[in-house]
């Protein structure tokens, strides 16, 4: 009894670890994004205005509908990833 309560103890200790571990790397993922672009922004002018943003929007509006379609039958499971060569 006590070697499983002993067990769990220690399986929760790994659980918070890994969690503690997969939120700092996505916490320095961001900082790294952040700190790219205030670089890139103080060097270009053109960086940080509304029609770059346009422009991005309708770079990647057909991969994120393509995206949100594979999402749906990954989450039915029925993974079908045959799409990136259609696309």
């Amino acid at each position: 009894m006590e070697d499983n309560a002993n067990a769990k103890k220690q399986m929760n200790n790994t659980n918070k670890l890994i969690t503690a571990f997969g939120t700092w790397r996505e916490l320095g993922i961001v900082i790294v994004i952040i700190v790219l672009t205030i670089a890139i922004s103080l060097r270009s002018d053109a960086f940080l205005n509304i029609e770059n943003f346009e422009d991005i929007l309708l770079a990647i509006s057909l991969t994120i509908i393509v995206a949100c379609g594979q999402m749906m039958v990954i989450i039915i499971r029925g993974i079908d990833l045959s799409v990136s060569s259609i696309v």
